[in-house]
């Protein structure tokens, strides 16, 4: 199979669609009945509200979802989603700008004070030395059980 040469990954849940370190997506799925492999550049489109870029891509399953391309971007070259809460940051704030380099996954307060910092000093990316430090979230544990604390 003949990609672009740019470096590409495969989406996970997304077969047929690969991915580019800058964020372009390819597209190797069939183009319907009687037709060999639709081999072509997805059209990214622009949220109307957020400006965040978005595809329409096949699951599994062969059901068309809308996927915002910083999030395939992420979970393609930056690895998976570090647990629940979390979502993927634009380090220079802007939206359509969906590099690999320019991803990081974060919480909503990361998010809020990237914003905050993108307002006082423009569109730069915030230095790396500024970020926030994100701790993977630790697997939950139940609390030690003891019998004492029964209520009977």
């Amino acid at each position: 199979m003949r990609f672009p040469r740019v470096p590409v990954r495969e989406i996970d849940y997304y077969p047929g669609y690969y991915v580019t370190v800058d964020g372009r997506i390819w597209s190797m799925r069939s183009g319907g009945k009687g037709h060999g492999p639709r081999r072509a550049w997805l059209t990214r489109r622009a949220h109307p509200k957020t400006g965040h870029l978005r595809v329409d891509l096949r699951d599994f399953c062969g059901q068309k979802c809308t996927v915002g391309v910083h999030v395939l971007v992420a979970l393609a070259w930056i690895g998976p989603c570090p647990g629940p809460g979390y979502l993927v940051r634009h380090r220079n704030g802007r939206p359509a700008d969906n590099r690999a380099c320019n991803l990081a996954w974060g919480t909503e307060e990361d998010n809020a004070l990237d914003r905050e910092w993108h307002r006082r000093h423009g569109w730069r990316a915030r230095p790396v030395t500024e970020l926030p430090h994100v701790e993977p979230p630790s697997p939950w544990q139940p609390p030690p059980f003891d019998p004492y604390d029964l209520p009977f």
